[in-house]
């Protein structure tokens, strides 16, 4: 199963970057560029520890294995934060006063539209540290998920597949 997950996480890292890439291409985004150069290389880090980890039997990798995710992390954690940093409240305002968006909130009571109006740029930040959280949480637990199961697979001691 280590290996299946291993496989399954580094390969969707790579592509998901290369999507990233692709998107920041067609809307020459810096900090989009940045994301998918990132997950590109998170990707293939994780897809060669893992193969070198099979290949050799070596605890070594486990722990490439381990930090890839904790600086997965970070990655994922330094782009939320930026994106939290460069938040605009105005932008949302803008938005919430499209013809097309004010058409829908009328068809809500007024005090229930202008709630909406009021507190959806907290709603917007809530959901970015809710998905820091997430990803944070998610990555560290790949980690050690890494590192224990990685080693339950060497003190069975299975030859190298």
């Amino acid at each position: 199963m280590l290996g299946f997950v291993s496989a399954l996480s580094g390969a969707s890292l790579a592509l998901f970057g290369l999507i990233s890439l692709a998107m920041a291409a067609l809307g020459w985004s810096l900090a989009g560029f940045l994301v998918g150069v990132a997950l590109i290389a998170h990707g293939s880090i994780e897809l060669g520890a893992r193969s070198q980890f099979f290949a050799q039997g070596s605890e070594r990798f486990l722990w490439r294995l381990f930090w890839n995710q904790i600086a997965l992390a970070v990655s994922v954690g330094t782009y939320i934060g930026w994106q939290l940093w460069i938040f605009d409240p105005e932008a949302v305002a803008t938005v919430l006063d499209e013809p097309s968006v004010q058409e829908l909130l009328s068809l809500y009571p007024a005090e229930t539209a202008q709630m909406l109006r009021d507190n959806l740029p907290g709603y917007v930040r809530a959901v970015y540290v809710l998905a820091l959280t997430i990803a944070a949480l998610g990555c560290v637990g790949m980690a050690f998920y890494y590192l224990n199961k990685g080693r339950a697979w060497l003190e069975r001691g299975e030859e190298p597949s």
